[in-house]
């Protein structure tokens, strides 16, 4: 999901293990704030922004939202203290995702990959001015 900074990082670093250094805790923390470990409706609303930088929330919620959008009825099987969630969108709902921003996260996605090859152009083209080529 996060394929649009790897081009940024492999053109801003020299070495890998400095660019895996900064790409660690980046992709740690998308991952967490995505929704796929943390339900995004518990979230505390002062990291809850932390969402918005992450390729990994736009792109779970766009999977998520293929998934459940078309599921209108799921068997409720009665157990105490769990929820009898009936159709996708509950679902859906339940964790935090809206069905109507699949094509929002479409173009976030893409955004982000336009923003992060740009930047590794301007970073590959800044690197290359002092040195020469054969």
């Amino acid at each position: 999901m996060n394929f649009y900074y790897r081009s940024f990082l492999s053109a801003t670093f020299e070495k890998l293990e400095t660019a895996a250094l900064f790409a660690v805790p980046f992709d740690l923390i998308g991952i967490m704030f995505s929704g796929i470990y943390l339900n995004l409706n518990s979230t505390n609303k002062y990291v809850a922004w932390i969402r918005y930088v992450s390729g990994f929330y736009y792109g779970t919620e766009a999977v998520s939202i293929l998934q459940w959008d078309s599921i209108t009825s799921i068997k409720c099987v009665k157990l105490p203290g769990v929820p009898c969630i009936k159709t996708g969108s509950e679902v859906l709902e339940r964790f935090g995702f809206v069905d109507t921003h699949f094509y929002r996260n479409c173009v976030c996605l893409f955004i982000m990959y336009c923003v992060g090859h740009s930047i590794a152009f301007l970073m590959v083209v800044k690197r290359s001015r002092g040195t020469p080529v054969y």
